[in-house]
């Protein structure tokens, strides 16, 4: 499946990449396919494009069927999750709020009580 009819498939907004919207497990199926790709284009000897392409589809495959046994879904399946760009504002926001959480309250003396 090319990348367009992937994000066609997904629903995802075509103005961004793929990537900003896959989840943990379809980024590390990704690192792996690639990864696993280059070992085995080095172990092969393998030269060229079209032998590239092939050991690569290969491969995607591979993952692919290795994750339709473990987990049962596709990875064309899988949910899209937040925008990264919106999932890292919410993160900057939380730890704002968790900063104030921890900082320790300032404490009226008793003095300071008795004038008030």
């Amino acid at each position: 499946m090319s990348l367009k009819s992937l994000q066609d498939y997904k629903g995802a907004n075509s103005s961004k990449t793929l990537y900003d919207f896959m989840g943990i497990t379809e980024l590390a199926a990704n690192t792996f396919r690639v990864t696993q790709t280059a070992e085995r284009m080095k172990k092969n000897d393998v030269k060229g494009i079209n032998q590239s392409a092939t050991t690569a589809k290969e491969v995607g495959k591979e993952v692919r069927d290795i994750m339709l046994r473990s987990s049962g879904v596709a990875p064309e399946d899988l949910p899209l999750e937040g925008d990264i760009s919106s999932v890292k504002k919410l993160i900057k926001s939380a730890n704002k709020e968790m900063k104030k959480l921890d900082s320790p309250k300032k404490k009226i003396s008793k003095s300071k009580k008795s004038e008030l």
